[in-house]
């Protein structure tokens, strides 16, 4: 028997990512969950680098706090690595990025 629930993605202090459903209380591992994911999705946000070179995702175009050195905005719940966007620094502006997810060929 197939049951849908509806999840939203945790992490634990260990770093251990977790799904915890609301509606029945309780926690699921990555392995107990089935996303059947069929179809290419699209997310639209901003990226942005702190002083401190940490890359953030943001929902949308986050405002540069000068005082305390990093982005003001709504966080994406994706962090990419700090690798990318090389060319991206602290002076420049947030750049608007379109994420493209799509499963993977069997």
């Amino acid at each position: 028997m197939i049951e849908v629930v509806e999840v939203d993605l945790m992490a634990t202090y260990s770093g251990k990512l977790l799904y915890w459903d609301y509606e029945n209380d309780g926690f699921y591992s990555p392995s107990e969950l089935d996303f059947n994911v069929d179809e290419e999705e699209t997310i639209d946000g901003w990226v942005a680098r702190n002083k401190n070179g940490d890359l953030f995702i943001y929902t949308h175009k986050p405002e540069r706090n000068f005082i305390k050195s990093y982005w003001m905005g709504e966080i994406s719940d994706m962090t990419p690595d700090n690798n990318v966007f090389p060319s991206l620094t602290w002076e420049s502006e947030p750049l608007e990025v379109t994420i493209t997810i799509k499963p993977k060929k069997k």
